[in-house]
């Protein structure tokens, strides 16, 4: 059952009872980017309470005037994480800026977080520092885009794979946080170049070498690439970081099938230390 609440300035849903695992989307998406792509894997995986939660100004979180950065987003989900009581074996799914926003989290609060599941995530958050990729489009389709055709040149430009069904899931996962985000906010915490989209403690963030990590990548990611994730990553023992040749930033819609299964397989990985 799902039970959508607003607290505390953000919009967040809860769905199931277990262990909890919070999900972070990307910026300026909202959280039906991750309920659409995850919540169907989890029919099969019943023992884990699912929250999906919108970054303040975007989807339906109100865009704070206190909030100027991104240390200012991370200690909103710290202290939202602390009110609900889930910090202690908590397991994270990111995408992109969430990701991001889950090694901060994963800084913060160390061996209480048990695992982390991130796809594209950011590690530097000036882009200048990036070694970023060219995109690719590889046609396995031809189809004819019947709706909301404005948005198909940001597709073609942030997917690889391009068929019928990563349109539509781009329709679904997308657009609905594109329509949604405050477009002034995300600027004002972008400003100056993004320093302040950086973590103040960006150059000396660390995690626990206990934490379980997997990392999705795209050969074709032109926003955040990832050679910066494989030497980022490389040295935790607990990392397995997987690169897909026909991926790009949107890799959970350019790979969804690979990524149900990399899910399960993530889970599969620490459920008992946690359950007994």
């Amino acid at each position: 059952m799902k039970i959508q609440i607003f607290d505390n300035h953000l919009n967040y849903s809860i769905y199931g009872k277990g262990t909890p695992i919070l999900f972070l989307h990307g910026n300026g998406l909202n959280k039906t980017s991750m309920e659409e792509v995850y919540e169907p894997f989890f029919s099969e995986l019943q023992q884990h309470q699912r929250i999906y939660l919108d970054l303040p100004g975007m989807g339906d979180s109100d865009a704070s005037e206190d909030i100027q950065s991104s240390d200012d987003i991370l200690e909103y989900l710290t202290k939202f994480i602390e009110k609900k009581q889930i910090a202690n074996n908590l397991i994270l799914f990111g995408h992109s800026y969430g990701g991001y926003l889950c090694l901060g989290i994963m800084h913060q609060l160390r061996e209480k977080i048990k695992g982390a599941y991130l796809t594209c995530p950011v590690v530097y958050g000036e882009t200048h520092k990036r070694r970023v990729e060219n995109g690719r489009t590889i046609i396995e389709e031809e189809f004819i885009v019947e709706k909301n055709k404005e948005y198909y040149d940001d597709y073609l430009e942030m997917n690889t794979r391009i068929n019928r069904k990563s349109w539509d899931l781009y329709n679904i996962t997308i657009i609905p946080g594109i329509e949604k985000t405050n477009q002034a906010f995300m600027e004002n915490v972008q400003r100056q170049n993004q320093k302040y989209y950086k973590f103040s403690f960006e150059d000396t963030l660390t995690i626990s070498e206990q934490t379980q990590l997997t990392i999705m990548l795209g050969r074709y990611d032109n926003v955040v690439g990832f050679e910066d994730q494989f030497d980022y990553f490389k040295n935790f023992p607990n990392a397995t970081i997987s690169l897909f040749s026909d991926g790009g930033h949107n890799l959970f819609i350019d790979n969804f099938e690979f990524n149900k299964i990399y899910v399960k397989n993530f889970l599969d990985r620490f459920k008992y230390s946690i359950d007994n």
